[in-house]
Parts: C-alpha cells; structure tokens; sequence
C-alpha cells in the first residue's frame, strides 16, 4: 500500500531520501530491498553531495537548499528557485535578518549574493574531491 500510494504521488525520491539518511544516521532497521523499491532512476550530483555530506555529517550548507534545488525538475524551476533564495522579498529578508523592514538594504542582498558565491566555490571544490577520492 504504501510503496504503490508513493509511486502513485510521485514521492519516490522523497521517501528514498527519509529512509537511506534513517538507516545510515541512526541506524534504523530498514531493509535494504525496502529502499531499493524507491531508489531514482538518477540523482543529480547536487543530490548525491547532499546525500553524502549529511550521512558523514559534514553539512555544505546551513539547510538543504542543495536538496531543494534539486528536487526542482525544470531548468526554468531551478533557476525561479536560485532567484527565490538569493533575492527573497524584503519582509522575508527582514526576519532572516533579525532587523525591521525598513533597514533592509541592497548590502543585505549582496551578502546574500556573496554567501551564495563562496558557498557555490565550496560545493565545486568539494565536488572534485568526491570525484578523485
């Protein structure tokens, strides 16, 4: 029942995701075939650095927006959700911030920018390493 509402939603990757990071962290007794129902068809690379950095518990990012940029299935849906990120509407900004409206300003958005920069050099370094190690 299960397996076939998932497939049936579409959520296979989702559930692969919940239950490989379950059995790997903490150790839950989940059956390998079990996840083998739900394993992709591909992941994307953004999807298998996030995947092994969390499993070793080396984090690349404060959340799973690489995660979430790669659930996005579209060119055009990646790059609505990169623009969403880097350029939040000013009130969203605000409480990311801790500071009112009103001093939000174009240099929140550049460190916003440049964060987004250092961490995209951090990903591709880390990236090529995973590749040659």
């Amino acid at each position: 029942m299960v397996v076939s509402e998932t497939l049936r939603f579409g959520l296979e990757k989702y559930v692969y995701f919940g239950l490989t990071l379950a059995k790997d962290i903490f150790n839950a007794p989940i059956d390998s075939s079990v996840i083998t129902q739900f394993t992709p068809k591909r992941l994307s690379a953004a999807e298998k650095i996030f995947l092994n950095s969390v499993i070793q518990d080396s984090r690349i990012f404060e959340g799973s927006d690489l995660l979430y940029l790669s659930m996005n299935e579209s060119f055009a849906q990646r790059i609505y959700f990169l623009w969403s990120v880097l350029f939040p509407p000013k009130h969203e900004l605000a409480i990311i911030k801790q500071k009112s409206i009103s001093d939000i300003g174009l240099s929140d958005y550049g460190e916003r920018f440049y964060y987004a920069g250092r961490d995209l050099v951090f990903l591709i370094k880390r990236w090529n390493s995973l590749k040659t190690g």
